[in-house]
């Protein structure tokens, strides 16, 4: 689960909106963090419970109830989603993202290399609750597809073993994309 609100110094103009599909485990991370000594930065925290894989749904509620203006740039963070989300979601995930975004938005994800569900069966004998984990090709398709193109990133373990100057036991790619003015979603 996400900590930025607690770990980073965001500005007060900063909304996050935490989307979660059991709105307990987000009242739960919030306890845990507070009786630790936590505190939210000066940024505005909204707890959503909402299910991503009916994005539309989702948005209508982010939009009417939480206050999401899609006229302003929006940074869209999915660490971890997608790996359990179905493959069929994917590409609404992101079309829906896009047309709830102003200009200058921004869409991160970090994505779990296929063979992660193999290597984890293998090595810990754990079968991990992921949906079908397809080449992270296929999403950077996606991605395109939906209007996340311009400064286009994929940053993958050689590059997080450079940065942080460890080694790196699960292969994760870090994508992201601003949108694409010329390629609107409507």
């Amino acid at each position: 689960m996400c900590t930025r609100p607690y770990r980073l110094d965001l500005p007060k103009s900063t909304t996050i909106y935490e989307v979660e599909c059991h709105g307990e485990l987000l009242h739960t991370k919030h306890e845990v963090l507070q009786d630790a000594g936590y505190k939210p930065s000066d940024a505005k925290v909204i707890s959503v419970e909402g299910n991503v894989a009916d994005m539309d749904a989702l948005c209508e509620i982010l939009v009417e109830k939480h206050g999401l203006d899609p006229s302003l740039p929006t940074d869209w963070i999915a660490e971890g989603l997608f790996a359990y989300l179905k493959p069929l979601h994917h590409l609404q995930v992101l079309e829906r993202a896009r047309h709830f975004s102003g200009k200058d938005s921004r869409f991160i994800v970090t994505l779990v290399h296929p063979y992660c569900q193999q290597h984890v069966l293998h090595v810990l004998g754990v079968k991990l609750p992921w949906a079908e984990l397809r080449p992270i090709t296929d999403f950077i398709t996606e991605m395109k597809h939906a209007g996340w193109s311009k400064n286009l990133q994929v940053l993958g373990d050689k590059d997080f073993m450079a940065m942080f100057q460890r080694t790196v036991t699960l292969p994760i790619f870090l994508v992201s994309a601003e949108s694409n003015p010329t390629n609107p979603i409507t």
